[in-house]
């Protein structure tokens, strides 16, 4: 609608656009933006009379919080649909069967509401849907079970920060075109899905913060060529690293494994991963030393190994990591003094955290002229 721009609108939502009339209208955005271009502020009921935009294509209220009511069936009249977005809002309810007979669906997004239940069986008539999107709501149960297989060219699928439980079922291989898969901030439970060793296609797994128990297998990082983003923070996760498997991820840039509980010592391949750049292992019982080989990881930007109980000295080799802009060893049991000239050759270094540790000697001068961390954060004090 390009003479009609919605920026800082407010009120009921319209039954009109400016001079179009809705039987006209093939995209209708009233969203609010992270710019300054929008700014809206709908709220109220989504109009029954929208029913009549039959060639709309492209539906989006993204971020208006102040629409209220449960989802309208009648959406399922508008059979051209091809994108809706209706993130942010204040939807309530469960979805209703009509949402099936959208199958010209590519992209639905209904995050961020107050959506409950399982997903309906008609979800399963949707055999066009690229990326389902329905984070941060209170859908409950074994819903992941429910999951239609028709869904095979999903592409996104975000579950994440609901209440779901039971575990991943092995027909979840179905999905071999799913790139992007969260299922973060729920109560799912079993190990790691060993169905995911067939979904090669995925670039990002967000597990983090359910109950997974178990080892983190070494297949993620095989079967998996693509993959750049693994988070399993906050489950209860056992036994030792896979440091061989790791330091073949060729893609991998993020690897989150933090507060867990797994054992041993840090593998020094994990560090041979090329392109890492974030790493975090606190809140684990990991012991040792921290490798030397840490030297190698060119691109490594974030290092998190605090709250565990590593001994031994912070290698000098450090200092070959010249990407590094966060640093943080608390709460372990590392010794000697602080490697001042290898910390110091780090350009980047915004945020050092190496207190309640067992390091001996002075606090360096050094630190408060750095560059970046004197605009940064630095924890250097003795144990407590």
């Amino acid at each position: 609608l390009p003479d009609c721009p919605y920026s800082y609108q407010k009120g009921l939502l319209p039954l009109t656009v400016c001079s179009y009339t809705l039987r006209e209208t093939d995209t209708f955005f009233l969203i609010v933006s992270a710019g300054l271009e929008n700014r809206n502020n709908f709220g109220g009921r989504i109009p029954v009379e929208w029913a009549d935009l039959k060639n709309l294509r492209r539906l989006s209220l993204s971020g208006n919080n102040l629409i209220t009511g449960k989802f309208p069936p009648w959406l399922g009249t508008l059979s051209n649909l091809e994108e809706l977005t209706l993130s942010g809002c204040s939807l309530t309810g469960a979805l209703p069967t009509s949402i099936g007979t959208l199958r010209h669906l590519r992209l639905l997004d209904l995050s961020g509401n107050k959506l409950v239940g399982l997903l309906p069986e008609g979800v399963s008539s949707l055999t066009k849907l690229k990326h389902l999107k329905l984070h941060g709501n209170k859908l409950t149960g074994h819903v992941l079970g429910t999951l239609p297989l028709t869904l095979r060219n999903l592409e996104t699928l975000d579950l994440g920060g609901n209440r779901l439980t039971g575990g991943v079922p092995s027909s979840f291989s179905a999905f071999g075109k799913l790139e992007y898969l969260d299922l973060s901030r729920n109560k799912l439970t079993g190990p790691v899905p060993k169905s995911l060793k067939h979904v090669t296609s995925l670039r990002t797994v967000l597990l983090h913060e359910n109950q997974f128990t178990g080892p983190v297998p070494g297949w993620l990082f095989v079967n998996l060529p693509s993959l750049m983003h693994l988070y399993l923070d906050n489950n209860l996760l056992t036994g030792k690293l896979p440091g061989t498997e790791i330091a073949g991820a060729a893609l991998l840039k993020e690897l989150h494994l933090g507060n867990n509980r797994f054992v041993g010592a840090i593998p020094a391949g994990i560090f041979d991963a090329p392109r890492l750049a974030s790493l975090r292992l606190r809140g684990n019982k990991l012991t040792g030393s921290i490798p030397h080989e840490i030297g190698r990881a060119v691109e490594l930007a974030r290092l998190d190994l605090s709250h565990n109980s590593l001994t031994g000295t912070i290698p000098a080799s450090i200092a070959n990591a010249t990407e590094l802009a966060e640093v943080r060893l608390s709460h372990n049991k590392l010794e000697g003094p602080l490697p001042s000239r290898s910390l110091r050759e780090l350009p980047m270094l915004r945020e050092l955290h190496v207190n309640n540790n067992l390091l001996v000697g002075s606090v360096p001068a050094w630190l408060a002229q750095h560059e970046c961390l004197r605009h940064g954060t630095c924890w250097a004090f003795p144990k407590s």
